[in-house]
C-alpha cells in the first residue's frame, strides 16, 4: 500500500533557514515550499476565531521576506526566540487592517527591551483553516496598544479579561 508523504512536513525553523536561505542575497529567488513549524496551545487556538486546525505554517517566501527586511535580526533575535513566539506568546491580537496589509492575527512576545510581533494569516491548508506566518518584526508596546486583544499570555485569559498593558 502506498502512503503519500506529508506535503507540509514539520521542520525546525533553523533547518529551513539553513536549507533554503543561508548565503542567499536580498531579493534572491527561492523555491516556494510550505512547512509546519509549530502547533498552537489549546487555549490560544480557542481564542482565535475561524480556526479548525492548531498547526502553524511558514513558507520559504515568507521567511525570505523576513530575511530581506530584518537580516541580522532574524539570525540573532527572531530565530532563537521563534518557538517561544509561537508556543507561548505574551498576547494574541487582531491585527490592524489596511489596504496593503495581510494577516489577521498578531502574536507578541517581549524579548529583552522590545517586542517581537508575528503576523499570521488565517489560510486554508489541506482543507483546514490554519495559521500561516506572513512576517515577523520588532516593535514597541505602542504598536499593539490599540489592537483588540484575543488572549493575554501573562494571565492565560481569553479576550473578555484582556488588558493591553
Amino acid at each position: 500500500m502506498y502512503v503519500a508523504k506529508n506535503p507540509f512536513p514539520r521542520k525546525n525553523i533553523h533547518d529551513i533557514f539553513k536549507l533554503y536561505l543561508f548565503n542567499k542575497r536580498p531579493k534572491d529567488l527561492v523555491k516556494q515550499k510550505i512547512f509546519k513549524v509549530g502547533v498552537l496551545k489549546k487555549n490560544i487556538f480557542m481564542a482565535i476565531p475561524l480556526l479548525s486546525n492548531k498547526d502553524v505554517y511558514i513558507s520559504t517566501l515568507a521567511l525570505m521576506h523576513i530575511y530581506d527586511r530584518r537580516g541580522a535580526v532574524l539570525e540573532n533575535t527572531i530565530l532563537p526566540s521563534f518557538n517561544a513566539l509561537i508556543s507561548s506568546p505574551d498576547g494574541v491580537y487582531l491585527n490592524k487592517e489596511g489596504k496593503n496589509r495581510r494577516g489577521n492575527i498578531l502574536f507578541t512576545k517581549k524579548i529583552e527591551n522590545h517586542y517581537l510581533a508575528v503576523v499570521l494569516e488565517i489560510a486554508t491548508i489541506q482543507g483546514k483553516t490554519s495559521c500561516q506566518i506572513i512576517t515577523i518584526f520588532i516593535c514597541d508596546h505602542n504598536y499593539f496598544e490599540d489592537l483588540k486583544c484575543l488572549w493575554n499570555g501573562r494571565t492565560a485569559t481569553p479576550s473578555s479579561q484582556c488588558n493591553n498593558s
